[in-house]
């Protein structure tokens, strides 16, 4: 296992935008910053296409659902692979199969001929291609950082997907108010080739091992016994795992009707949400800058926690600026996943990094479904306030119980300064 010292941990806070003179990071991260605000502006376009073509909120499930289930389905194969080739083939792959299905879903638009078949069809192909790049892209960052830059670079990466979740809505209404479905589809299209060539460019060092001789559901199996024999990976997958449960699925869930509830309109609910986002992006540059001071386990609970504390201020339900409050630590919490990642990439042998990634991802959200309907439940038998309250609640219990058995050994991982 990896060690880094004091020093290499404290250099990555000495400029945020240390990793962008990495010609590679440089790449991978403009790379990246286009392609997703090329995803946001698909979002926009999508549902506007699907209730233009069938008006039902159905049929946006059903191309919802097309999209998810091969994520979860085929990302602990997706780790797989990017522990056995060149991680930076698969990232390269991923988005020019993602540019070719999102093409032809902007000629399908232009030539009148785009219907729900094929809305879902292409829904899974892109689906398909995520489970394949999001451990590559996560676990590359080993390969193309110093130790030193690890927190930074993650945190820049924290940065712009929040920003980019600020602006790419609007965007997004833009272009298809301007051209319909195939300028937005064709403007993501775009955006994936352009970060297909961006990888092209990059040179990437400790590549994973050759493929081994064994089978691809044996790799999938050793990373599963990595990380369970591993008690602060573990920790970390068990943790996301109940705050995804308890407090991510009913934010998203009952947030709307905890707005309504308060006699607000679309505006607070807007504000909230760019106030998320806002907050998130500051806190992940706050993390990226100065991060290096605290202990990796401190930082991590401590986040989580102040994620919990929102969802539990927002479930009080006290008016518009509580709501407005809480969502801002809501999103500043949410910059816990920089010190996730930047622990996971430092201390994971290589040889396992993308298997870790795709078995603890699919792990955090397996539980998503269930999160989603006891929002519903709950709210019908309970309202949403005592929903958020209770499960902002049981989560901070469960990040101080995580922090208390973690933080015993001072030798341990999260002890260390990340």
């Amino acid at each position: 296992m990896t060690s880094v010292t004091s020093d290499q941990a404290a250099a990555g806070g000495r400029s945020l935008l240390r990793p962008i003179r990495n010609r590679s990071y440089r790449y991978l991260y403009l790379g990246q910053t286009v392609s997703g605000l090329g995803n946001g502006m698909y979002t926009i376009t999508l549902a506007w296409t699907v209730y233009s073509v069938t008006g039902s909120a159905s049929d946006m499930g059903i191309v919802m659902i097309a999209n998810v289930l091969p994520q979860i389905g085929f990302m602990i194969f997706g780790g797989a692979i990017a522990d056995r080739i060149p991680r930076r083939r698969v990232i390269l792959a991923s988005n020019v199969v993602a540019g070719l299905v999102t093409l032809a879903m902007a000629v399908a638009a232009a030539l009148r001929a785009l219907d729900l078949g094929t809305l879902i069809c292409c829904s899974f192909l892109l689906g398909l291609s995520t489970a394949f790049f999001e451990p590559a892209f996560s676990a590359i960052f080993r390969e193309v950082l110093e130790p030193g830059e690890l927190r930074a670079g993650n945190a820049l990466r924290g940065m712009t997907a929040n920003v980019n979740r600020l602006v790419s809505p609007a965007l997004g209404g833009a272009a298809y108010l301007w051209g319909g479905s195939k300028v937005g589809f064709g403007f993501d299209a775009a955006t994936f080739f352009f970060a297909a060539v961006t990888v092209a460019m990059i040179s990437a060092s400790g590549s994973p091992s050759p493929a081994s001789e064994q089978s691809l559901l044996r790799d999938v199996k050793d990373g599963f016994s990595y990380l369970a024999a591993t008690q602060w990976i573990f920790v970390l997958v068990l943790i996301a795992l109940i705050l995804n449960t308890l407090c991510i699925a009913p934010m998203e869930v009952l947030l709307a009707l905890v707005v309504r509830q308060a006699h607000q309109g679309s505006l607070v609910l807007g504000t909230a949400l760019s106030v998320q986002a806002g907050a998130a992006a500051l806190g992940a540059a706050a993390v990226g800058k100065f991060g290096g001071r605290l202990r990796s386990g401190v930082a991590f609970f401590g986040l989580a926690g102040i994620m919990t504390c929102g969802v539990t201020i927002v479930g009080l339900n006290a008016g518009a600026w509580t709501i407005v409050a809480g969502m801002a630590l809501v999103g500043a919490g949410f910059t816990f996943g920089v010190i996730e990642d930047t622990v996971l990439q430092r201390y994971i042998p290589n040889e396992y990094l993308g298997r870790v990634y795709s078995v603890g991802g699919v792990a955090a959200y397996s539980l998503l479904p269930l999160g989603y309907a006891w929002a519903g439940i709950g709210a019908v038998r309970f309202g949403p306030g005592p929903v958020l309250v209770g499960g902002g609640v049981l989560a901070i219990l469960a990040c101080g119980a995580a922090y208390a058995v973690t933080m015993r050994k001072p030798d341990s991982v999260l002890s260390q300064h990340f």
